[in-house]
C-alpha cells in the first residue's frame, strides 16, 4: 500500500515481475487472490496507523489489492 500511495507501481512492471516469479516457481497465476492469512488484519491496520496509510482498514486494503490484481490479470471470458 505504501508503495502504491505514493505512485511507485507501475502496473505492466509489475504484471511482468509478478508473471516472471509464478513462471520460475513452475506455478499457476491465479485469477483471483486466495485468502489472506487470519493473522494479517490487526499487523496490517497497526502498520497504517504507525505510517499514516489512506487505507486505514484491512477490508480498505484488500480491495484496492483485488482491483489491482484483476487490473494486472484481467479474468479471462468464460464462455458457456
Amino acid at each position: 500500500m505504501i508503495l502504491r500511495e505514493h505512485g511507485l507501481v507501475d502496473p505492466t512492471r509489475t504484471a511482468a515481475a509478478v508473471t516472471t516469479v509464478f513462471a520460475e516457481r513452475t506455478t499457476v497465476l491465479p485469477e483471483v487472490l486466495p485468502p489472506f492469512p487470519a493473522g494479517w488484519p490487526d499487523r496490517y491496520e497497526r502498520i497504517a496507523r504507525e505510517h499514516g496509510i489512506a487505507a486505514a482498514t484491512f477490508s480498505e486494503a484488500t480491495a484496492i489489492i483485488h482491483a489491482l490484481w484483476a487490473e494486472l490479470f484481467p479474468p479471462t471470458r468464460k464462455d458457456s
